[in-house]
């Protein structure tokens, strides 16, 4: 590999570009394996501080809490709404799960939605008994899960009158926070 600079010749210019690559390899090294211990530190003079990696610092962690297990049943076209709070402002992701088992294998068709204070943040739907849906940094505060059966397609018996009219589901909410340690 040829560099040319203008007015350098012979050897010193090859040198200097040796020098400078071995520099700037020193500065990578030193900032990478210093990464963990300069990203969330705690000086020992501020409150909690002084337990962690080092001396004087604490570090953040993510910890999962359960917001929500609820168990219902919602009809065809009905909805049925869950009631919830996020009590934290250092949440970084809610995970809601809605899970069902079609009664009568026919995929009955799920929708799951959320709002914050009113507003949307987030809806999925599904036919195959499993709907996740993952909401990233939401603020602290009142949601509102809404179920929604969709369709319940089949029949439960031999009659005609009996048709398959909703299912019974159960929805699961954990908050992914950050902690300090």
């Amino acid at each position: 590999m040829s560099v040319h600079h203008r007015g350098r010749k012979g050897p010193f210019r090859d040198d200097l570009l040796v020098l400078s690559v071995a520099v700037l390899m020193v500065f990578v090294l030193y900032v990478a394996v210093d990464y963990p211990n300069t990203m969330a530190t705690i000086p020992e003079n501020t409150p909690g501080g002084g337990a962690g990696p080092g001396p004087g610092q604490q570090t953040i962690t993510l910890q999962n809490e359960d917001l929500l297990n609820e168990n219902g049943n919602t009809n065809e076209g009905q909805s049925t709404e869950v009631p919830f709070e996020v009590p934290w402002d250092t949440v970084t992701w809610i995970n809601l799960t809605l899970t069902w088992a079609d009664d009568v294998g026919n995929n009955d068709q799920f929708e799951l939605k959320v709002l914050a204070d009113g507003q949307d943040v987030g809806s999925a739907d599904g036919t195959t008994g499993n709907v996740p849906l993952n909401i990233k940094a939401p603020p602290s505060g009142n949601y509102t899960a809404t179920v929604t059966c969709i369709k319940a397609p089949g029949l439960v018996g031999s009659s005609p009158w009996d048709r398959d009219s909703g299912n019974d589901w159960t929805l699961k909410a954990t908050a992914e926070r950050e902690v300090l340690k």
